[in-house]
């Protein structure tokens, strides 16, 4: 199995933690199970326009911290 990217398995957990199904989230986003499910197992069509829209319905709030030292994009990998 492919391994989620970490902000899709913190939605997950969170989701998971709050006893809700794939159903009940897509319900409450007035999308389907598929796209749901779709987003968090499919790492290559994950469509990261939506983030925002889960993680407000999960009662989440997307923030950037700063690090101390910026890494470079060649040294990150």
């Amino acid at each position: 199995m492919t391994r989620r990217h970490p902000v899709v398995e913190q939605l997950v957990r969170r989701r998971q933690q709050l006893g809700w199904s794939q159903a009940e989230l897509a319900a409450r986003l007035n999308r389907t199970v598929s796209a749901v499910s779709h987003f968090e197992n499919d790492p290559g069509g994950r469509n990261y326009a939506i983030v925002e829209e889960i993680a407000y319905a999960l009662g989440l709030r997307i923030e950037f911290t700063p690090v101390k030292q910026p890494r470079r994009l060649r040294e990150a990998s």
